[in-house]
């Protein structure tokens, strides 16, 4: 499944990107019940910029995998599996 970009609202408003607290996906709102994981995606390059992921579980228990582009300051997101939206 591919990424489709998201607004994304975050706890920590200084620290870029920061904790994801609430994002929009397929037209509605979806809350964050809690954070799975978090990690950067490296590279050997250092002309290349890393992107930042978070898999967050909503509300109604669907996972969704959060991406933050770095280079273009942008939230994309992709749903993982569970309940609805």
């Amino acid at each position: 499944m591919r990424f489709s970009p998201a607004q994304v609202e975050t706890m920590d408003g200084a620290r870029r990107p920061g904790r994801p607290l609430r994002f929009t996906f397929e037209g509605g709102s979806v809350e964050v019940r809690a954070v799975r994981a978090h990690w950067y995606e490296a590279y050997t390059d250092p002309s290349f910029h890393p992107d930042e992921y978070f898999m967050v579980e909503s509300t109604h228990e669907t996972v969704y995998l959060l991406r933050y582009s770095t280079l273009f300051s942008s939230w994309w997101v992709r749903r993982e599996g569970g309940g609805g939206t």
